[in-house]
């Protein structure tokens, strides 16, 4: 669905921004962003509200989580030369291009829908060519000039507590302790994002002790894990492994491209 892939590009856009003031700014740099002082206390506002509105779950606690789409588009504006210029080359086409975007966002506030088949082809390429922009520069910042990237990663994971994970392509470890627990019977549940620089198809699948889980095929999807007794452990791996299929080579062992592995207390009752 188009609004799936605008809501989809704009986590991408708010993990690219937090990466390239961070690398410019250090820590702080939320300290050094241009926005007004309305804004930040409307996302810190929005922050508290999730989390009374959603006991019991891990929210996201990044203030830029909590801003608009308007809001990512000013901030690429007002810090271009900051490090966005290497992302994107061309100033002018992609705040363009996002303020097209801009327009199908939330459709059903503005009473239509998106019926026309040119309208989804537009926002499936521009979400898809950004979303491309982005990996290629990621890819390009984990390795040397003289060694381009030529392998998928993931972007993000969410388990069903609402803690985020990247893969080992993006941080070195590509792992997670959660506080929560697993209990025999539960379900464990990941939502995935990954993406290509050459725009293979991707496959995922997740598993623990050997055992398959599920698997699926795209750049975004969920994965679900049934917790059995087999998965009983002071502290149980789950592989999440991202391949393409479509190369002869990967980045990692076992073909692998990406791999986060998550580390869950499993407990055989509550």
């Amino acid at each position: 669905m188009p609004e799936e892939q605008i809501s989809t590009l704009e986590n991408v856009l708010r993990d690219l921004i937090e990466r390239v003031l961070s690398d410019k700014y250090g820590a702080n740099w939320l300290t050094n962003l241009r926005v007004g002082g309305d804004r930040i206390a409307l996302w810190t506002a929005r922050r508290e509200e999730e989390s009374k509105r959603r006991p019991g779950v891990s929210i996201d606690q990044r203030l830029l989580f909590y801003s608009e789409f308007t809001d990512l588009a000013s901030i690429i504006d007002k810090h271009w030369d900051d490090g966005f210029i290497d992302c994107f080359r061309d100033k002018k086409r992609i705040l363009l291009d996002l303020k097209r975007l801009l327009g199908y966002r939330n459709p059903e506030a503005h009473s239509r829908q998106l019926i026309a088949p040119w309208e989804q082809d537009l926002v499936s390429g521009l979400t898809g060519l950004i979303r491309n922009e982005v990996t290629i520069y990621l890819s390009e910042k984990a390795v040397t000039k003289d060694e381009p990237d030529f392998y998928a990663r993931i972007e993000e994971v969410v388990d069903h507590f609402g803690n985020r994970y990247v893969g080992k392509a993006t941080d070195g470890r590509g792992s997670g302790t959660p506080t929560q627990r697993l209990y025999v019977g539960d379900v464990l549940t990941l939502q995935c994002r990954g993406a290509d620089p050459q725009g293979k198809e991707l496959y995922w699948d997740v598993q623990a002790l050997g055992a398959a889980g599920r698997n699926f095929r795209g750049n975004t999807g969920r994965l679900d894990y049934e917790i059995t007794d087999r998965a009983v452990g002071a502290k149980t791996a789950f592989l999440l492994h991202l391949r393409c299929l479509e190369r002869p080579y990967s980045r990692l062992d076992m073909d692998d491209d990406d791999l986060l592995i998550l580390h869950f207390r499993v407990d055989p009752h509550r």
